[in-house]
């Protein structure tokens, strides 16, 4: 990688960089649970890929979802979701 890049990079995680940053169209926008929603976090949802399952931690991923995915923030971590 080139400098620039490095740089480019280190500013989008500094400036914490998200999905819900994007456009506004709100196609995009992070889907939000209450803390408490741990409990029900089910591995076995087909529709959701998880990249994390440390809630904190996602804050410090980047990750780019398929195009018939959109990603998810929530209590159970962060990933990418099917339409």
């Amino acid at each position: 990688m080139t400098h620039s890049t490095l740089g480019f990079l280190a500013v989008m995680v500094s400036t914490g960089c998200s999905p819900a940053s994007g456009d506004g169209d709100g196609a995009e926008s992070p889907t939000l649970v209450a803390q408490d929603a741990r409990a029900r976090c089910s591995p076995e949802d087909s529709s959701r890929r998880s990249i994390s399952r440390d809630a904190k931690g996602c804050r410090q991923i980047m990750f780019v979802c398929a195009p018939d995915e959109t990603p998810f923030f929530d209590a159970c971590g962060c990933g990418c979701q099917r339409r």
